[in-house]
This record gives C-alpha cells, structure tokens and sequence, in this order.
C-alpha cells in the first residue's frame, strides 16, 4: 500500500502544480486530467501503432505496469525513487508558481529570470537522477498478503526438495500478452517455495520474443 501511496502522491502532486498555474478550478482539473490521463495513454497508443510497421512494439503503459507490479509484491527501486523524484519536482514547479505571483514591476525582473533558471535546472536535474536511478535499478520481490500466492502440491514441493544445484527457467511471451502476468505470478510464486525449502536455486528470466530479439 506504501509503493501505492507514491504513486498516488504523484497524481496530487502534479493536481497541486496545476492549480497553482491556473487561476481558474476547471482549467487545472482538466489539465491534471489532461497530464495524468489522457496525454501519457495519447502518446503510448500513437507510438504504438507509428511502431507496428517494421520497429519494435510497445507494451503495455508502464503506469499501469507500474500498478499492477505494486500490488502483488514486484517491487522496483528505481521506478519508486523516480516517483518520489517527479513528487518533489511537481511540488517544487508549485511553491515556485505561487512565489513568482508575488513578483510585479520591473525590480522584480530578475528574480522572475532565476524563478525560471531554477525551475529549468530542476527539470534537468530529475531527468539525470531518474535516468540514474533506472540505471541502476534493483527488483525486490516482497510478498504480499492476500495477492492470491500460488498454493502448490504436496508432490510438486517434494520435488523441489529432491532437486539440487541450480535450475534455469525462461518463459519467451511477450509482455502485452495477457498470459504475462499470470505466467510472471506462478514463476514467481515457484521461486518463493523453493527458496524456503532451500534445496535448489530457481533462476528465473523473461524473454520477449518482439522486444528481445536477441535473446530470443
């Protein structure tokens, strides 16, 4: 529910710079609905079918992705960070907004000229620390209660407790297939057990046979 909440604080954020651009209610809640919603889904639909003729193809909006991963427990450090990184950049371009409100008359030039400097060196810095964090990110796999874990056989758990060494599984689906994500959960249910019973070391990896054509 944390990693849900700064998904969340996100959409506020980003709701609470809008109304400090706009003077008018109406005008900032369709903008926030316009750069939540209705832009990023635009963007993604229209790269993806400009995509489809000879170049890679899109998956699924990462937003959504995002969401869904949250929820049952597949946890990136860096899309998290990234998160909390575009938070205080929304609430910076906010408290900035209202402050050069305040500023009128000539004297006030200057300080509107580095208001704007600084708003630019925000927005560039976030783009470097997101692509930082992307970068190097890590994946925790943390289990979630009542994200329907996979119960399996008596026999299936006695043969992970024979098994030894390590065992190598890759799953070749693409992404925006909709067996992914239940293919992705059992995968990842069958590594838990067997890394409580500790007898084998389950390796498991993805391929997209569209997005990894080398691999696959």
């Amino acid at each position: 529910l944390f990693l849900l909440a700064v998904q969340s604080a996100l959409w506020s954020a980003v709701a609470v710079a809008a109304s400090a651009l706009f003077r008018n209610s109406s005008g900032a809640a369709a903008m926030t609905l316009f750069i939540l919603v209705a832009l990023p889904r635009a963007l993604w639909l229209a790269l993806s079918y400009w995509a489809d003729n000879g170049r890679t193809r899109f998956a699924e909006l990462p937003m959504d992705v995002h969401a869904f991963d949250f929820a049952s427990g597949l946890v990136s450090v860096g899309t998290a960070l990234s998160y909390v990184l575009l938070t205080v950049l929304a609430l910076f371009i906010a408290s900035k907004t209202v402050a050069s409100f305040r500023f009128a008359g000539r004297t006030a030039r200057m300080l509107c000229v580095t208001t704007d400097l600084s708003l630019l060196l925000a927005v560039l810095f976030s783009v470097l620390a997101i692509g930082l964090v992307c970068r190097v990110d890590i994946n925790l796999d943390i289990p979630v209660a009542g994200s329907g874990e996979t119960a399996f056989s008596a026999h299936t758990r006695a043969i992970l407790e024979q098994a030894r060494g390590s065992i190598s599984i890759t799953a070749f689906l693409e992404r925006k297939d909709p067996r992914f994500r239940h293919v992705n959960h059992f995968l990842r249910s069958l590594k838990r057990n067997a890394d409580e019973i500790g007898a084998v070391h389950l390796e498991i990896k993805h391929v997209d046979p569209v997005l990894d054509i080398g691999e696959a």
